[in-house]
């Protein structure tokens, strides 16, 4: 059986009527050039969660590594549903973890890491 590159599509309510998907090899493109990934996953709690991880695009399929106490593997052992982007290759920057209806966090603090 042969691989099929997968074709794009969108939700044509939230575009422009002129808009059209990337076609798939400039994704690809896109891909081998990317070096840091962002990964969004979601705790037991439905807390939501974000971090950078690096990682390669090879042979169609996108590996990475992480930690094996860290909160993104932790969350992916529960849930295996996830997004992935890229787009911004600096790992600077302020995750903000989403914070419960009221604003706070437990304990009364932000969490800012």
């Amino acid at each position: 059986m042969q691989n099929q590159a997968p074709v794009g599509t969108f939700d044509a309510r939230y575009s422009d009527e002129n808009a059209q998907a990337t076609p798939w090899t400039d994704v690809v493109a896109l891909l081998e050039q990317a070096g840091l990934f962002w990964v969004s996953t979601v705790r037991s709690d439905g807390r939501s969660h974000v971090t950078p991880v690096v990682a390669v695009w090879m042979d169609g399929a996108l590996y990475s590594t992480s930690g094996r106490l860290s909160r993104s593997r932790k969350n992916l052992a529960a849930n295996r549903h996830c997004a992935i982007t890229t787009g911004c290759n600096t790992p600077r920057g302020i995750p903000l973890e989403s914070l419960p209806k009221g604003g706070e966090m437990p304990g009364g603090r932000v969490s800012v890491r």
